[in-house]
């Protein structure tokens, strides 16, 4: 059984196989490349939809509620995340909040998350002062019999020490430095150059909010020229996929 996996933009990557459609980070409205409708991506019926953390880019600004509600998907994110939207009586449909360590089974997908350390946070805009950003949290996924790893923001953590020694991934899903990040370029540039070098991943996938000039992608080539990696980086524009 194949695993295909598409940038949208931002953290969204659509991860399909035979008979899941998984759905990390939905964020579509005003997100710059993203070229689907909340609509059209409901009416895809994802089969999970997850959320790494509150930050607005990762809550998709309401976008990641409004498809679930839209297509009735079971919804699983921070518990912190969860119960914001309880509170405000924002989500009517299946969900299931947990803490970083849990190791999920859930529906035929297995997901360990765990908290990792967020960059220095970028002011946000009054409407999203109280979406809770902590815990910040990276998830590995095992479908169909590959292990993917997305990661929404990130500095260096020991957990990437941890996966090294647990998984053999195949896919890492990786933020570059880019609008909307508190860290900077070089340093952004460094933490990936060490983390994919611990991972070894068969594969990369870079995103970040779409600029097409793709400074960091640039910037990330242009500082590693000379660096031998063991992984393929895939091309990054939305849209670019990869069957695994």
């Amino acid at each position: 059984m194949s695993v295909n996996v598409k940038w949208i933009g931002n953290a969204f990557f659509i991860i399909r196989t035979d008979d899941k459609l998984i759905f990390t980070d939905p964020w579509i409205t005003n997100n710059p490349g993203v070229e689907i409708t909340v609509e059209e991506a409901a009416a895809m019926k994802p089969t999970h939809i997850l959320v790494s953390h509150g930050h607005p880019g990762h809550y998709g600004r309401g976008d990641s509620v409004k498809i679930a509600n839209l297509s009735q998907t079971t919804y699983y994110s921070t518990k912190e995340v969860i119960h914001y939207v309880q509170e405000r009586d924002l989500l009517h449909t299946s969900y299931l909040g947990f803490e970083p360590g849990t190791k999920l089974f859930a529906d035929g997908v297995d997901i360990e998350m765990l908290s990792v350390v967020h960059p220095p946070e970028p002011p946000v805009a009054p409407e999203w002062k109280d979406l809770p950003g902590a815990p910040n949290t990276i998830n590995v996924i095992q479908v169909a019999g590959k292990t993917l790893l997305h990661v929404g923001d990130t500095m260096l953590d020991p957990a990437y020490d941890y996966i090294a020694e647990t998984y053999q991934i195949d896919l890492a899903m990786l933020p570059l430095w880019g609008k909307g990040m508190g860290s900077d370029e070089s340093t952004a540039v460094s933490n990936m150059t060490t983390i994919v070098n611990k991972l070894k991943p068969k594969y990369v996938m870079f995103h970040n909010r779409w600029d097409p000039n793709r400074p960091a992608w640039n910037a990330f080539f242009k500082a590693t020229e000379g660096i031998e990696f063991a992984t393929t980086f895939l091309d990054q524009h939305p849209g670019v996929s990869v069957d695994l």
